[in-house]
């Protein structure tokens, strides 16, 4: 940075501007593994990085408490960015990869409905159903019915 600007003149925007690049150039030099830190989540890699650290704990209940805690940011502000960058809140997302991901099971297996329901975090079957209904408009079981692969 500081070459390229002397390549461009010594005037003295430039040399301030490589003075103050200086800085940054000695703090690399001292503290490198801090730059790697710093930049390992960025506003353009955030929701890939949520998606699929949600994709690898659908078995688990998250909260958007955890996830904020998980990504190191406030709640509010993890809620909003993800909102802006999907268009949808984060649980709601969530909620979304563990239906698909009930539909490939309930589609590619002969697990039973309790089974599936377990696997991608929901313990009773009941409320498992009944967030399916509300998600695909039919039932885990008749889901299976239409959409069934024979194998």
């Amino acid at each position: 940075m500081m070459y390229n600007c002397f390549e461009k003149g010594y005037s003295e925007e430039n040399l301030i501007y490589a003075n103050l690049t200086f800085y940054y150039f000695i703090a690399n030099l001292l503290y490198p593994n801090k730059i790697n830190e710093l930049m390992t989540t960025t506003d353009s890699e955030f929701p890939d990085n949520v998606v699929n650290y949600m994709r690898a704990n659908l078995s688990k209940k998250l909260t958007i408490k955890d996830l904020a805690a998980e990504f190191s940011y406030s709640i509010s502000y993890f809620q909003s960015l993800f909102r802006k960058r999907t268009g949808i809140s984060p649980i709601d997302y969530f909620i979304q990869l563990k239906i698909q991901k009930a539909c490939q099971l309930l589609a590619f297996s002969d697990l039973r409905v309790k089974t599936v329901a377990t696997s991608i975090g929901y313990p009773d079957p009941y409320y498992f159903s009944r967030i399916f209904h509300k998600a695909m408009g039919m039932s885990p079981l008749v889901y299976r019915r239409i959409n069934k692969i024979s194998s």
